[in-house]
């Protein structure tokens, strides 16, 4: 029965790993058209266009995650769960139910947005010219929702290639050659370029996402007459926590950003972005595997097989782990030549670089204990973890900022990343009696 367990786990391990691989190497080719796209960006228009568009895309993907409602979260662990017992006529309500929802929420925030661009601008950022860009917001945000939502269902089939290409991935890599297919043509866009390039990538990869999610799913989209308001409040009851959680997870993973947009030059801004951009490689396994094994963690779970779902979440944290220490060694021993490619000012964030990777190396070692959380009906933990924590992390950067500038900022994204990894691998602990980090 051990015996049958252990090869259950290593077997799904090996798939992980294997697509992972895959997912890895798209990841690495989304970085890398991130990096092409940020280089182009900083040496024809400075640091300071650079931290306009940081902050500009910082605000999409919050008012993204307010307006999905942690719909696309909760889709994905539902969708997993029914496509793993092959349930295709609820996959199909569940989609055209969260499909609905998420795009009248997405409607309100853009309104929202449009009318409220003239006071962000002025009274919140101080930057009179920011009303250009909300406004800009306002029109994108529902079409960047309904492609987190359909990137999460190809998720949760296992449609990994797609859903890399769909997201983080293929953004920034269609934005990189929207640059360039702009800047060639000699469309006189000014500073507007990097933001209209974002735009078009935005659009062609929902076309892929929706596209692919209509072919794959085997779903039906007109059973309007199938739909319950008991399902609708079925779905909403996850969405809510994960939503909560989800908001503190962007205000924490941005709030950096936000405070720096406020207290400082764009200029800083920028410097401490390409910071924070470069230290994320550290953690980039742990993402690559995050993304295919974030469904196998709902599988095993609705499956009842607790035992195999540790054993196969402590290989994988073993191996991100080996990983991303080397990964940190190479940027601390080369982290100011890197710097320095983006051009000399950029050398200021060097502080920190160090201190940011070091946060990444943690959030490495510790493994995928957010995401088991979710996976596995604690969701509601999650959420107040990831609330404590983001209220921290909004203290220290309040606190910080005015006296340590980017450095302040560096810290206190650093050690909110120890506070949640450390309460969540005692939370894993407790509930399934193991650790799953350490050799």
């Amino acid at each position: 029965m051990l015996g049958h367990k252990v090869n259950e786990s290593m077997e799904g391990l090996s798939q992980v790993l294997s697509k992972s691989g895959l997912a890895l190497l798209l990841r690495l080719l989304g970085i890398l058209g991130g990096y092409l796209f940020m280089l182009v960006v900083s040496w024809n228009f400075g640091p300071k266009v650079w931290g306009d568009f940081s902050i500009f895309l910082v605000i999409l993907q919050l008012l993204g995650s307010i307006a999905k409602f942690g719909l696309d979260t909760t889709f994905l662990k539902l969708a997993s769960e029914t496509w793993a017992k092959k349930k295709y006529s609820l996959l199909s309500r569940l989609y055209v139910s969260s499909l609905t929802l998420l795009i009248l929420f997405s409607l309100i925030i853009s309104l929202i947005t449009y009318f409220l661009a003239n006071y962000m601008a002025i009274y919140v950022f101080h930057k009179p010219y920011f009303e250009t860009y909300f406004r800009f917001l306002s029109f994108l945000v529902p079409f960047f929702a309904l492609l987190g939502l359909h990137s999460e269902g190809l998720r949760a089939i296992s449609k990994i290639l797609l859903h890399m290409l769909s997201q983080q991935a293929g953004l920034f890599l269609c934005a990189f050659l929207s640059l360039g297919l702009l800047y060639h043509v000699k469309y006189d866009l000014g500073s507007l370029l990097p933001f209209i390039s974002y735009a078009i990538a935005v659009f062609f990869c929902l076309i892929i996402a929706v596209s692919s999610w209509l072919v794959f799913s085997r779903v039906e989209l007109f059973i309007f007459s199938d739909l319950t308001l008991e399902l609708y409040r079925y779905i909403l009851r996850f969405s809510l926590p994960l939503f909560i959680s989800g908001i503190a997870s962007m205000l924490m993973a941005w709030t950096d950003i936000i405070m720096l947009g406020i207290f400082l030059p764009s200029s800083d801004v920028g410097v401490y972005s390409v910071a924070l951009r470069i230290s994320t490689l550290v953690s980039i396994v742990l993402i690559a595997v995050n993304t295919v094994a974030a469904p196998k963690f709902a599988e095993f779970w609705a499956l009842g097989k607790a035992d195999e779902l540790i054993f196969f979440a402590k290989n994988v944290t073993r191996f991100v782990s080996i990983i991303s220490f080397i990964l940190f060694s190479i940027v601390i021993l080369f982290g100011k030549e890197v710097l320095m490619f983006f051009g000399n000012e950029y050398t200021n964030g060097l502080s920190s670089l160090i201190v940011l990777s070091f946060g990444q190396l943690i959030n490495a070692m510790a493994g995928s204990v957010g995401y088991i959380l979710i996976m596995t009906q604690y969701q509601t933990f999650h959420r107040n973890v990831i609330l404590l924590g983001a209220l921290l992390n909004m203290t220290l950067n309040f606190v910080l900022i005015p006296y340590l500038g980017i450095l302040g900022a560096a810290f206190s994204t650093t050690l909110t990343l120890v506070f949640w990894n450390i309460i969540f691998s005692w939370k894993v602990k407790q509930i399934f009696g193991k650790w799953i980090f350490g050799f």
